[in-house]
């Protein structure tokens, strides 16, 4: 089982945040941030 941490108010974001958003999972959200090349053309437009 996987814990997750209380998310403090600091206003941010988290990646966990924005894949729900976007109906994907947290590792493609931070593929797309970080070598957006590997990741799909119809991921990287989900929104």
């Amino acid at each position: 089982m996987i814990k997750t941490r209380k998310r403090r108010n600091t206003g941010r974001v988290t990646l966990q945040e924005v894949a729900k958003h976007a109906g994907v999972g947290s590792m493609t959200v931070s593929r797309a941030l970080r070598t957006p090349e590997l990741v799909s053309d119809k991921l990287r437009e989900k929104s």
